[in-house]
């Protein structure tokens, strides 16, 4: 089984090119960030550049994707090769079967704001029920 999932932030705005067969191809790199533990007990983060790529039709949401934002990839793990300068490479990546956007988290009351700073409550009388 090959399954890919991943949730980070757009590292670039994507690169979108479009085949010689009139299909949109969408590349992406996304900052996927975990913390552990290190050897003094101390936290620390580990960012992983991942490359993703997206073909129809989850190539279709993700040209408009934009540079910082969240997303989520489930896909699976692929290895291409090319040859360049006669020497054969290879790279890997993540072929995209669905991307989607994590909203962003609401901001916070400010400290020492209240319901009551927030404007005029109805009075109960004025309720028609």
């Amino acid at each position: 089984m090959n399954n890919v999932q991943l949730m980070g932030n757009l590292a670039r705005d994507p690169k979108v090119s479009v085949t010689r067969t009139g299909k949109t191809l969408v590349r992406m790199t996304v900052a996927c960030s975990e913390t552990y533990k290190g050897r003094d007990g101390q936290a620390k983060e580990m960012t992983s550049f991942v490359p993703v790529t997206c073909w129809p039709p989850s190539s279709d949401l993700a040209q408009n994707f934009l540079k910082g934002d969240r997303v989520v990839v489930l896909g699976r793990f692929t290895t291409n090769s090319y040859e360049k300068d006669g020497t054969k490479r290879y790279y890997s990546e993540v072929t995209a079967d669905y991307v989607g956007t994590v909203p962003k988290a609401a901001k916070a009351a400010a400290p020492g704001e209240s319901f009551e700073d927030m404007g005029n409550a109805a009075d109960d009388e004025e309720i028609p029920f």
